[in-house]
């Protein structure tokens, strides 16, 4: 059951059928278009299709009515209320035209956080509904997705930037960005870890052999094995599409931390700084 479905329905009803129509073509062919540059095959043409179609529902349901975009009632009030017992900040911000994010100035300054030089904050970019289970019951690894870039077994992934973050966040409904704040210093009392301070040999044979699910586990290099040992990763991301060019490259400017065992996780749970939350509002347009 998908927990956005009741206010879509109830504003898809007051939609003309022109302006929903519109709303889902316009969708479709944009995932007909990434469907067709995208070499890879994994998904069906009917599974990007069904992806598309609900986003085009839920993007006419917040943009196509005279009215802001607001969150049900039930979320509206998400209490900051952290697993670890702690409240933190919660804000929500609209969306400028064309679909831009605020700055994080902005958002800095409606969380009321500092951002000194010795501050280190993280950013993982969700769905609203995500970022409310995370925030009560605590970071799941075990619930991650494994295959990814760093390992094969599943892990939880924060960026250093909160421009990446929000981007990936955008993929989603309400898109949502969970600010954490965890020094160096805490990070490495968790051992074993590792760091990739530029996208190397090492970096190329792990997010490789990671993404390869023809690979077993004892055809792969120990650099796979040490990442799935070590509590987290650090490096570059990914440029997914260079595989497939036939050598990885790094998104230049981006870093992520990919978390690996529980006790970092917890180390996350006790240091969340706030939550943003994003809804389209005409009146920002």
């Amino acid at each position: 059951h998908d927990p956005l479905i009741d206010i879509v329905e109830k504003r898809i009803r007051l939609l003309s059928e022109d302006d929903l129509a519109n709303s889902v073509t316009g969708k479709m062919k944009a995932g007909l278009e990434r469907y067709l540059e995208w070499e890879d095959r994994s998904q069906s043409a009917v599974d990007w299709a069904a992806k598309y179609v609900r986003a085009a529902y839920i993007t006419a349901a917040y943009t196509c009515l005279p009215e802001p975009a607001t969150l049900r009632e039930d979320q509206a009030v998400m209490s900051g209320q952290t697993k670890a017992n702690r409240r933190v900040p919660v804000a929500q911000m609209g969306i400028r035209s064309q679909g831009n994010l605020p700055s994080t100035a902005a958002v800095w300054e409606t969380l009321g956080l500092s951002s000194g030089e010795d501050e280190v904050f993280w950013f993982h970019g969700t769905s609203y509904n995500h970022a409310d289970k995370i925030l009560g019951n605590g970071i799941n690894i075990h619930r991650g997705r494994p295959l990814l870039d760093f390992g094969r077994s599943p892990s939880f992934y924060v960026m250093d930037n909160f421009d990446a973050a929000a981007e990936w966040a955008k993929q989603h409904s309400v898109p949502s960005v969970i600010i954490f704040k965890v020094s160096w210093e805490e990070l490495k009392s968790l051992n074993p870890h590792l760091i990739f301070d530029r996208a190397d040999e090492r970096w190329a044979t792990l997010v490789t052999q990671s993404r390869n699910e023809d690979l077993t586990d004892d055809d792969c290099d120990e650099i796979v094995h040490e990442a799935d040992r070590s509590q987290w990763i650090y490096g570059p991301v990914l440029r997914y599409k260079s595989l497939q060019r036939g050598y990885p490259e790094p998104i230049s400017a981006w870093r992520q931390l990919g978390l690996k065992k529980d006790e970092a996780a917890r180390l996350f749970d006790r240091n969340v700084a706030g939550v943003v939350c994003f809804a389209e509002s005409p009146t920002m347009r």
